[in-house]
């Protein structure tokens, strides 16, 4: 299984199936952590929608910065 800076860097050359694998891996957890902080599902959807629409656009200036 490659690590998420591995995925992000396979990304950014191209490979859509890596982005899939690295929203597939923290879909569930970005969304727990917004349903908890903010006690609202829908509010929790769509933020967790926002962090992965982001991370696809922004994805050109993802620079690995540690381990």
């Amino acid at each position: 299984m490659k690590t998420d800076a591995e995925l992000m860097l396979d990304f950014q050359q191209g490979d859509r199936e890596a982005f899939e694998q690295i929203v597939l891996q923290h879909q569930v957890g970005v969304f727990n952590f917004f349903l908890r902080l903010l006690e609202d599902r829908e509010a929790a959807e769509d933020l967790t929608q926002e962090v992965f629409f982001r991370l696809f656009v922004h994805a050109g200036s993802y620079q690995q910065m540690a381990k």
